[in-house]
């Protein structure tokens, strides 16, 4: 399944809102939010970017689409080797592998 590149920062910007949103509090709930304002607003042009990068890893195809599923699979392997890591005071674990898939699920073609 692809998600457009186009999609990129929508499927992001509504998994922050799911899921980070909810576990962030106070200035770290707005500082939150902004950044998924700021990843949607520039998702597009991260994507073309790193583009040739996500080829390279077998993430994306000649078009930009990425594989969400080749992207899951790459992300809970690193994550099962990492264990939990903390992003902007947010802790992130496995199970937040499944639930981005899933936002990005619902922006996929």
């Amino acid at each position: 399944m692809r998600l457009p590149v186009d999609k990129v920062g929508e499927a992001i910007a509504a998994w922050i809102d799911a899921e980070l949103v909810p576990k962030s509090s106070g200035l770290q709930k707005i500082a939150t939010v902004m950044g998924a304002l700021a990843i949607a607003r520039r998702a597009p042009e991260l994507a073309a970017r790193y583009a040739d990068t996500l080829r390279m890893l077998g993430l994306a195809d000649e078009a930009g689409g990425i594989d969400i599923e080749a992207a899951r699979d790459l992300a809970a392997e690193a994550m099962a080797k990492t264990g939990k890591i903390t992003v902007a005071g947010v802790i992130l674990g496995p199970d937040d592998v499944d639930t981005l898939y899933e936002a990005a699920r619902k922006f996929a073609a």
